[in-house]
């Protein structure tokens, strides 16, 4: 008894031996089986380089350093991967042959490469596989190039599976890790080998936390990559999504949500979408799109309608609501990292309190130096044409702006200028400024050029000259005569301005009313918002003769609250004294 147990147990263990010595050739054995099937069907060399073992849960043979060759006269590698698992059961395992229809594939890389002679490094002259295949990618890569153009493209830390038809036809969904943000991919392919030929139908899809795009329509490399089908895209906010791809963009609360549709056409690195509907903010934008990205600096092209766009959305205020110039960064770097040609018209432009004004607006972006030109037909007959640069090529961007109106009206104007709606009256207001700067209050600082105005049959609101002329000769004005109940008409009012580090200099003003006449000189600055001026109002009789002071009226001070006082020697620090003499001298004038 003992001796049959002995025996049946030598027995056992020389079997369990054997079995174990199986397992571990079997796996090598299965190498040639595979390199056969694959020489066979696909024609390729499939080559493994880190030997095979046998894995458990799930059971599985696992091929190290593996690699799949690309097509006879092709260089390079089609698949590379670190690691082949290809699941087994007892009958494949006791066969050593695999079944082949579901794979997995660690640490590959896909090379996706057009050469010059327009072969493919997918194109396969063996058959389709008879029965679909599957294959799931692990922490893989896919790249793509086209040697005939130098089109590229890389995507890393894939994830996803990819199944193959029989009917040649492949679809794939996964993921990746895109500078630093999850993105998410689909495809479906009608036939594999119809892309390099005369195209296959697709469906792909793309997104991220900040954009969404889906297309359905043909793609094809025979002479570049094209895409050609409709196309919808959204974006969350446009400006984190630039900061996403690289561009140096500030915070603003413009340029948020973005939707875009249309029929996408790509030739290579040049992508258009023609039948363009656009929403940018609250913008509802038609035309055509176009990016090339074959140049260092990618170029944006688009010819664009509108019912209505206001610029209220995407352009700073005019600084004086809240008592202070913009102090943060206006984003003039971007233009250093894009050119653009755009072209947008619209029978409603809306800025301020400008609204319906047929408009056509052109912008160019070349070497970071932005130019936009405006022209402006309103129903009244006024012309205003506007022309704005930005040099920021530099390290301290250059602005300048070329501004002409005529027959307008200039309470709209200013009010959208300046924030300011005071004076009212129509004609023709010129000016040509320039200055430098990050930001709105670097700008005005540095501001100089000309500007000039001549009015007609107007008023400026807020301000009785009439009345501050008989005040002033008693009393030191802190403000504005007649500042929240009166005004003063005029029939014309001239004046032309010199502008040097944010300050306007009045060479000459005059304005003439009914029963008034009134010049002046002296500073404006517009960076603090003060004035410096010396005035000379008259009250003008029905014979023609002229009352006033025998001296000036000085204003000084803040722009919105001036002190306003006759011109004498010492009278702002004692104005009893001064009050006296300026008496001595009315009666010395006869005034």
């Amino acid at each position: 008894m003992r001796r049959t147990l002995a025996l049946g147990g030598s027995a056992i263990i020389v079997l369990l031996l054997a079995l174990a010595a199986w397992l571990a050739v079997v796996p090598n054995l299965a190498i040639a089986g595979i390199e056969a099937h694959v020489r066979q069907n696909l024609s390729r060399n499939f080559e493994v380089k880190g030997g095979a073992h046998l894995s458990f849960a799930p059971l599985a043979f696992t091929l190290e350093q593996v690699s799949l060759a690309s097509p006879e006269g092709m260089e390079g590698r089609f698949i590379t991967a670190q690691r082949l698992r290809i699941p087994v059961g007892l009958a494949q395992l006791f066969g050593a042959a695999p079944d082949l229809t579901a794979l997995t594939l660690e640490g590959a890389e896909i090379a996706l490469l057009v050469d010059e002679r327009d072969r493919a490094s997918w194109e396969f002259s063996g058959t389709a596989p008879a029965t679909p295949l599957s294959i799931r990618l692990s922490t893989s890569a896919v790249r793509y190039f086209d040697a005939r153009n130098g089109q590229a493209l890389a995507i890393g830390d894939v994830n996803g599976d990819l199944s193959i038809g029989s009917d040649g036809g492949i679809a794939f969904t996964g993921s990746s890790d895109l500078k630093g943000r999850l993105a998410r991919y689909g495809m479906v392919l009608k036939s594999l080998a119809r892309v390099s030929a005369d195209g296959s139908p697709a469906t792909l899809s793309f997104a991220t936390p900040e954009i969404t795009a889906n297309f359905d329509g043909r793609l094809s490399v025979a002479k570049v990559l094209n895409l050609d089908g409709p196309v919808d895209i959204a974006i969350t906010n446009l400006r984190q999504a630039a900061r996403w791809a690289g561009l140096q963009v500030e915070e603003g609360t413009s340029f948020g949500a973005v939707t875009i549709s249309g029929a996408l056409g790509s030739s290579g690195r040049a992508f258009a979408i023609r039948q363009a509907n656009i929403t940018l903010d609250q913008a509802n934008v038609y035309g055509e799109i176009a990016i090339d990205t074959r140049n260092a600096a990618p170029k944006l092209q688009a010819r664009l309608t509108t019912p209505n766009f206001s610029l209220d959305q995407f352009l700073p205020p005019p600084g004086a609501s809240d008592g202070a110039w913009g102090r943060l960064p206006l984003g003039f770097a971007v233009l250093r990292q894009f050119d653009a040609e755009i072209t947008l018209e619209t029978p409603d432009l809306r800025y301020g309190l400008l609204n319906n004004q047929p408009a056509q607006m052109v912008a160019t972006v070349t070497g970071g130096k932005f130019q936009a030109s405006m022209a402006l037909r309103p129903s009244d007959g006024a012309i205003l044409s506007a022309g704005f640069t930005i040099d920021a090529s530099s390290a301290v961007p250059v602005f300048s702006a070329d501004v002409k109106a005529e027959g307008a009206d200039a309470r709209l104007l200013f009010a959208t200028l300046l924030g300011q709606d005071w004076l009212s009256g129509k004609g023709t207001i010129a000016a040509a400024l320039s200055g430098s700067g990050q930001t709105q209050e670097e700008i005005i600082a540095t501001l100089k050029g000309a500007a000039s105005l001549s009015l007609g049959n107007g008023a400026i609101s807020g301000l009785d000259v009439a009345a501050g002329l008989g005040e002033a000769s008693f009393r030191i004005l802190d403000n504005w005569p007649g500042v929240s109940t009166s005004g003063t008409g005029f029939t014309s009012l001239a004046a032309n301005f010199t502008v040097a580090d944010g300050i306007a200099t009045i060479g000459n003003l005059k304005l003439d009313g009914r029963g008034l006449a009134l010049s002046a000189t002296g500073d404006i600055d517009l960076l603090r918002r003060a004035v410096d001026l010396k005035a000379d109002p008259r009250l003008i009789g029905a014979d023609g003769t002229s009352a006033g002071l025998p001296v000036k009226l000085a204003v000084n001070g803040p722009w919105a609250r001036p002190r306003i006082y006759p011109d004498v020697e010492g009278l702002p620090g004692n104005p009893q004294k001064g009050f006296a003499a300026l008496k001595a001298l009315g009666a010395t004038s006869g005034n």
